[in-house]
């Protein structure tokens, strides 16, 4: 019988926390609204709930998945913009793409991404170069600050990037 070789490599996931693709995909489109109240998902008329908010949004007490008509009363000065599916499949694809340029597997949602971090890249010298770059790269295809946490598993790395801060990379180590 022939003897079986194993190689244990350590899981390292990276979890990129961004603002709601849908949120940027409509400043990109109405630049003039950065920095002011702006929610997506519709005229508030519609009976549909909010899909995201900006941050000056939030602040007058809109959340998420509550009435757009809620939402107009809670911030009356708001920007009510629809979702606009092409943009948020562009920025969707350019995060992905970003992700694969450093990361054998990744996974990209609306307000997150995943990149498969284990093992080691022959560009980088160790894991914190690895997750600066990753970071970098995306925060250049999406022209925010990005909250980056790092795990051995992809829960821990979710919860490591929510404990983080924009521009900032939370790295847990295995066990902890």
């Amino acid at each position: 019988m022939w003897p079986v070789w194993r190689l244990e490599v350590e899981v390292r996931v990276l979890c990129a926390r961004h603002p709601h693709l849908g949120l940027l995909a409509a400043l990109r489109r109405y630049p003039e609204l950065r920095g002011e109240p702006v929610i997506l998902g519709g005229a508030p008329e519609l009976r549909l709930p909010v899909v995201a908010a900006s941050e000056a949004a939030q602040a007058a007490g809109v959340r998420v998945g509550q009435p757009l008509r809620q939402a107009q009363q809670s911030c009356p000065a708001a920007v009510f913009v629809p979702l606009d599916p092409t943009g948020v499949a562009r920025l969707h694809a350019a995060v992905c793409a970003e992700l694969h340029r450093l990361s054998p597997t990744v996974e990209a949602g609306d307000e997150e991404a995943f990149g498969d971090l284990s093992g080691r890249h022959a560009e980088f010298p160790d894991e914190a170069a690895w997750a600066s770059a990753l970071a970098r790269g995306l925060r250049g295809v999406l022209d925010v600050e990005i909250a980056v946490g790092v795990a051995g598993s992809r829960f821990v790395a979710r919860l490591a990037a929510r404990a983080s801060h924009p521009g900032r990379i939370r790295r847990v180590r295995s066990g902890d």
